[in-house]
C-alpha cells in the first residue's frame, strides 16, 4: 500500500486566508486531452486537478477564487456542485495575454480582508509549507527537473539567463502575500502597462516591500504540458491517489 498522500495546508493560529487559483489558460500544451474540457478538470488520479486544489487549501480558505476562462462555464458548474460548502468567486478571464493580466485582473477583484494564497492550476505540491509570511514555493534538487523562467537568488527575483535546466531555486507559481493591499496598489499601477512580468515586475515589486521567505518543495508535481501530465497522471494512478 503507498503510504504517498497530499498534505493538507493548515494555519496554527487559525487565520484564514483568500485563495487564488489562476486557472483561465486554453490549456494548448496539453491538447488533445484539453479538447473539450478546461485544463483544470484534467484527470490526474481518483479525482480532477482542480479537486487536489480545493482539499488541499480548503481547511484554511476564507473564500476562493478562480480565473475562468476557456470552456468557463463547465469548471464553474462542476465547481458550485461538488462544493457548496466552500465561497467561490469567480473571475471572467478569457483570451488572458498572460500570467500578469490574469493576476492583475483578479487583485481587481480579490478583497483585501484576508492575506492571499496564489497558485497556478497546473502545479501542486504534496509537502505542506508555513503560512504566517510572505512566501515563496521553490524548486529545490529533490524536485521537478525543468526550465524554469524565473529564479528566487539571495533573496531577489531574476529571469533565468541559462537555456539549460536547472535543479534549484526555480519559481513554480505559489506563494502567500500577507499583505494584500500592497499587492493590489502594485497591481493598480502596472495594469494600463504593455508587457508586464508576473514574477519580476509584480512579485518583484513586493518583494521589495516584504521579502519573501523561501520554502524549498522536495515533492513538485506539474501538469501544464502532455509529458509531464502524463508522468504526473501515471504516478497518481500507481498510488491510487
Amino acid at each position: 500500500m503507498s503510504t504517498k498522500y497530499i498534505k493538507k495546508i493548515y494555519s496554527p493560529d487559525n487565520q484564514k486566508y483568500n485563495v487564488l487559483i489562476l486557472a483561465s489558460g486554453f490549456g494548448k500544451r496539453l491538447m488533445p486531452y484539453t479538447q473539450e474540457i478546461p485544463k483544470p478538470l484534467i484527470k490526474l488520479g481518483n479525482l480532477r486537478a482542480i479537486d487536489y486544489l480545493i482539499e488541499k487549501y480548503g481547511l484554511v480558505a476564507n473564500r476562493f477564487y478562480i480565473n475562468i476562462g476557456y470552456i468557463g462555464d463547465l469548471l464553474k458548474f462542476y465547481l458550485k456542485g461538488r462544493y457548496p460548502q466552500h465561497e467561490i468567486i469567480f473571475i471572467d478571464d478569457y483570451n488572458p495575454e498572460g500570467t500578469a493580466e490574469s493576476f492583475m485582473k483578479a487583485m481587481q477583484i480579490v478583497e483585501p480582508d484576508h492575506p492571499l494564497i496564489f497558485t497556478f492550476c497546473d502545479v501542486l505540491v504534496f509537502d505542506g509549507f508555513e503560512l504566517g509570511k510572505d512566501l515563496l514555493v521553490l524548486n529545490n534538487e529533490k524536485g521537478v527537473y525543468g526550465t524554469y523562467k524565473n529564479l528566487f537568488v539571495d533573496g531577489e527575483l531574476v529571469q533565468n539567463e541559462h537555456t539549460e535546466s536547472v535543479f534549484k531555486n526555480g519559481v513554480v507559481g505559489i506563494g502567500v502575500i500577507m499583505h494584500p493591499r500592497d499587492i493590489k496598489t502594485i497591481c493598480k499601477a502596472n495594469y494600463d502597462k504593455k508587457k508586464v512580468e508576473f514574477t519580476l515586475d509584480i512579485l518583484g515589486e513586493y518583494n521589495k516591500l516584504h521579502n519573501f521567505k523561501p520554502y524549498y518543495t522536495e515533492d513538485l508535481y506539474e501538469f501544464g504540458e502532455t509529458k509531464p501530465y502524463n508522468k504526473t497522471r501515471n504516478f497518481f494512478n500507481e498510488n491510487n491517489l
